[in-house]
């Protein structure tokens, strides 16, 4: 009841998140209009307020300091590599034994089958999950609309007898208003045990609501999917691209990559592929131990250019490998990091274990929040995002750190 007694609403649920229930059950709150269906009290309120404002100061401040720091390292490193240093960039190729086995290949590969296999299995738990949700609604009877085109939604007040005798009312959200006039009669399903809790028996002409269960797996797999199909088609230009003969000679310079935002090491390694034009592609490549067997300054290499719109190429390394890209290649550098020409004592003076740790806590909370909400399957799912995401973008693991010792 509003304080002038000019509107009154039914039924609405209060979320007594900061406060306890007063004696007598009478409590202060706001609504965002007559046909609200939920209340927040004052205390309530400005707790939110508070963790809003906190929240988007933090935001505010990560932002700002990325800049700065961004700014500073791009004015003190350069984001290009150095001038080549004398060296005969297209020169033949001399043999130096057999290059080492290509294992990155098989990661790649399980890591893109156990995304895939996380989609699946999140999709069908999620969809099991669904059906035993709906399964509970088990008591059925016909509601009457009561009371039509209520608020900017247009939404209608059902009213259908409830298992105890009682008359219970539900608000619903037609697709189609003009469809529903007062008197037209919609079959409900209701909770046995809480009549309250209804649902339309046929769900399809009215707005739902999704589960938030629902909300944030089919996020989630829908981002998995994306993932899936992306990478697919850079396997298949992979297949593709070692398939064809043509090759052609380049200059190879190996560089290390640091976010501008952190300072947290080495990241990934990035490629300077110079052409006999002197054209310079930059090139983010998948983590590989034979890059420290690579090692710094020009090399000649030959690469075979992957099919497609954008440029990527796979790199041959005589006597060290082929290296698999990480990006398309592109003229200018990466305005995101910072390239440094690479130099092994950057990984043997980082320290893995405290990356190790990070990333072990990171996969805790992602993984831990969203099982919260969704399930343990789609935590399991968060998880295997993340790793493969980091797998496929040429991230520099702990024990390449430890490789470098």
């Amino acid at each position: 009841m509003s304080f002038d007694s000019t509107v009154r609403i039914e039924a609405i649920t209060i979320n007594p998140l900061l406060d306890e229930w007063p004696d007598p059950p009478v409590v202060d709150a706001r609504v965002s209009g007559p046909d609200a269906d939920t209340a927040r009290s004052k205390r309530e309120q400005i707790g939110l307020q508070l963790f809003g404002a906190l929240f988007f100061l933090g935001v505010g401040g990560l932002g700002v300091t990325a800049w700065w720091r961004g700014r500073r390292a791009a004015a003190a490193v350069p984001l290009t590599a150095p001038e080549p240093v004398a060296h005969p960039a297209f020169a033949a190729p001399a043999a130096m034994g057999h290059p080492r086995p290509n294992r990155v290949v098989w990661r790649i590969v399980a890591g893109w089958l156990g995304l895939v296999v996380a989609v699946v299995v999140t999709s069908w738990s999620l969809d099991r999950w669904n059906l035993r949700e709906d399964a509970r609604y088990a008591a059925a009877a016909e509601g009457t609309v009561t009371a039509d085109r209520l608020g900017a939604e247009r939404r209608i007040e059902v009213s259908y007898p409830g298992g105890d005798g009682s008359v219970r009312t539900v608000r619903l959200t037609p697709v189609t208003p003009a469809d529903y006039p007062v008197g037209t009669k919609v079959p409900i399903r209701y909770l046995p045990d809480s009549p309250e809790e209804a649902i339309p028996a046929d769900q399809s002409p009215f707005a739902v609501m999704p589960r938030s269960r629902t909300f944030f797996a089919g996020a989630l797999i829908a981002i998995g999917f994306v993932f899936v199909v992306a990478w697919t088609w850079r396997l298949l230009r992979w297949v593709l691209g070692a398939a064809r003969r043509r090759t052609e000679p380049m200059a190879m310079a190996v560089l290390t990559a640091e976010f501008v935002s952190m300072s947290a090491g080495p990241s990934a390694f990035w490629v300077i592929l110079t052409d006999r034009e002197g054209t310079r592609w930059h090139q983010r490549v998948l983590w590989d131990r034979r890059l420290l067997e690579a090692g710094a300054g020009d090399r000649a290499v030959l690469v075979r250019r992957c099919p497609g719109f954008r440029r990527m190429y796979l790199v041959d390394v005589p006597g060290v490998g082929r290296l698999l890209p990480a990006s398309t290649a592109r003229r200018r550098p990466p305005r995101n990091y910072v390239l440094t020409p690479f130099d092994l004592r950057d990984l043997r003076s980082a320290r893995p274990s405290s990356r190790l740790l990070r990333l072990g806590a990171g996969l805790m909370g992602v993984g831990g929040i969203f099982a919260l909400f969704a399930g343990p399957a789609t935590g399991v799912l968060a998880v295997v995002l993340v790793l493969t995401y980091l797998l496929w973008s040429g991230a520099v693991p702990w024990r390449g750190f430890a490789a470098g010792r």
